[in-house]
């Protein structure tokens, strides 16, 4: 299981940012992932529907999304050295955000249990780009929209840009059903399967060997 680390508070500056890395991962002392994937790690771990991280939901209320949102798009900058979008939140954005978050982390989880993530539920809630040239030929994706669709075009920019340089495979729901914990799966062959081997693969690995056991006297 998760042990929340720290409470969430809010940057104000780049600086503040850096020091912080991703709010939502970080209370629960989770190693972030690299790049563009960060982000979509952190708004993984904002909350859960099923409460089993037993840490507030930050898409619950206006105050604390718009509190996620400050610091996730000042932690992105410092890491990207790109402006990050701006953000329009109200009321009625919370709830079709939380959906939005369930049905992500519906599909890294899938990953996690060997099988096919399919992100095309998502397309249906209108999330769009535009293409932007600079002066030197640089080409660039912005995200567009208002409110929650603005949020979901930038996460989807993220996972766009995480496939380009092969992170978004690497990014996985800890495979103990009674966590809910997002990690970026570092090892040589992308085979890891919880979020700390010391704990969540220490519990599964015992009740293995419980379930063996058992199953020896019964056959004895």
């Amino acid at each position: 299981m998760i042990t929340p680390a720290w409470a969430c508070q809010q940057a104000t500056s780049y600086r503040d940012a850096i020091e912080m890395r991703w709010p939502a991962t970080e209370r629960f002392a989770l190693k972030a992932a690299p790049h563009s994937v960060g982000l979509i790690q952190d708004f993984l771990m904002t909350g859960d529907a099923e409460g089993r991280l037993q840490e507030p939901d930050l898409l619950t209320t206006l105050d604390d999304a718009r509190q996620w949102l400050a610091v996730a798009r000042a932690t992105w900058s410092a890491e990207t050295r790109l402006s990050a979008p701006e953000f329009d939140l109200d009321e009625k954005d919370l709830a079709p955000l939380r959906k939005v978050r369930d049905a992500l982390f519906a599909e890294v989880s899938n990953r996690s249990h060997g099988r096919p993530v399919d992100l095309s539920s998502l397309a249906s809630h209108a999330a769009s780009a535009d293409i932007e040239i600079a002066k030197d030929g640089t080409v660039s994706l912005l995200a567009r929209g208002r409110g929650w669709r603005k949020v979901l075009s930038w996460l989807l920019l993220e996972v766009y840009r995480s496939q380009q340089d092969n992170t978004w495979q690497r990014l996985k729901a800890c495979k103990n059903t009674k966590c809910r914990g997002v990690f970026y799966d570092g090892s040589k062959n992308n085979s890891g399967a919880w979020h700390d081997v010391r704990t969540c693969g220490n519990v599964a690995n015992l009740r293995a060997s419980r379930a063996r056991k058992r199953l020896q006297t019964q056959e004895d």
